[in-house]
């Protein structure tokens, strides 16, 4: 997950928690029954729905002179295998300068390699009925966890992006970004990625399931939250970007974008459809060589858009196509 920018705190070693047998995995898994949450939710999550941990019972750090003697070891003959070879395959006055030149870089990458692969790193993270929260252990076991916990009632919304990649009509892979905001819009909590599925199905190990187990609690307290203040204001207000917002209430849509305001009924929509990652409104008096009448906004812009198309329905009348 290359979420490595955020902010974790450091928290001490807690007691370490044993998922009751209603908690699954998050893409709905059972859970692995040697997995090691090496530390317990916090209280403030409410009931916790889903739990993941990437550390097992048996798993322990190696120890440094193991690890340096790996690192030296495998990197030498490397670097060695490689300056022996090059002269054989490519002979010649300068081939055991070449030879030593390529396993000089050879041994740093399987160098890079070995660090990476005999790290003790692992994560835990929970999903409950009223925020979530992630545990990163390193090091050693004894170590200090370092905590994240974002708490629902502390969020206005959530925006999310995904992108499919393509190299040359091939798939290539697919990135994600889920990111909470509190009222001002500044980032509370993200959870970013990629993973290898076209179907959108990776693994059950992937972060991937972590932010979208932790997308559908959230809407589901934000939807709550959501009918509470229709009922105080008779209308629901969804951000777009920092400035821009979309307001939807009975039998209308407000789009309001570089301070302007335009109101909508559902008799004033042409076309209202998603595609290629932007909400895109066309009104009857939308015209193919102007821009009068035409609404565009993209999807990962916009504060919690799947209850957007909710209420769109709900309220102002109208489905998108």
């Amino acid at each position: 997950m290359s979420d490595d920018d955020d902010v974790f705190l450091e928290e001490a070693a807690g007691s370490e928690w044993t998922p009751p047998p209603e908690v699954r995995l998050h893409n709905g898994e059972r859970i692995p029954v040697d997995s090691d949450f090496f530390h317990a939710p916090p209280s403030g999550l409410g009931e916790i729905v889903s739990a993941q941990s990437t550390l097992i019972e048996s798993k322990h750090p190696l120890s440094m002179s193991v690890r340096m003697m790996l690192i030296v070891g495998v990197s030498g003959a490397v670097l060695f295998g490689v300056a022996a070879a090059v002269p054989l395959f490519a002979p010649g006055p300068d081939a055991s300068t070449l030879g030593y030149f390529f396993g000089v870089l050879a041994a740093l990458a399987t160098l890079g390699c070995v660090i990476y692969f005999t790290r003790f790193k692992h994560t835990c993270n929970y999903v409950g009925k009223a925020g979530i929260a992630e545990y990163r252990l390193s090091g050693s076991r004894d170590a200090s966890p370092k905590a994240k916990v974002l708490l629902f009632e502390d969020c206005y919304d959530v925006t999310t992006w995904q992108l499919r990649q393509y190299v040359n009509g091939v798939y290539s892979g697919t990135q994600y970004k889920h990111i909470w905001r509190d009222a001002e819009g500044d980032e509370l909590f993200a959870l970013k990625g990629s993973f290898r599925s076209e179907q959108g199905t990776p693994k059950a190990v992937s972060p991937f399931w972590f932010a979208i187990a932790a997308e559908g609690h959230w809407n589901e307290f934000a939807f709550d939250r959501m009918v509470k203040d229709f009922e105080s204001q008779g209308h629901l207000d969804f951000r777009v970007n920092r400035k821009d917002m979309v307001r939807v209430g009975p039998g209308f849509l407000e789009l309001t974008f570089g301070g302007k305001t335009t109101r909508l009924t559902p008799e004033d929509i042409k076309t209202l459809s998603i595609a290629n990652g932007s909400f895109t409104i066309h009104t009857k008096e939308a015209r193919w060589f102007s821009s009068k009448g035409k609404f565009g906004f993209e999807y990962g812009g916009m504060g919690n858009a799947k209850l957007f198309l909710f209420s769109l329905e709900r309220l102002a009348g109208y489905t998108f196509s």
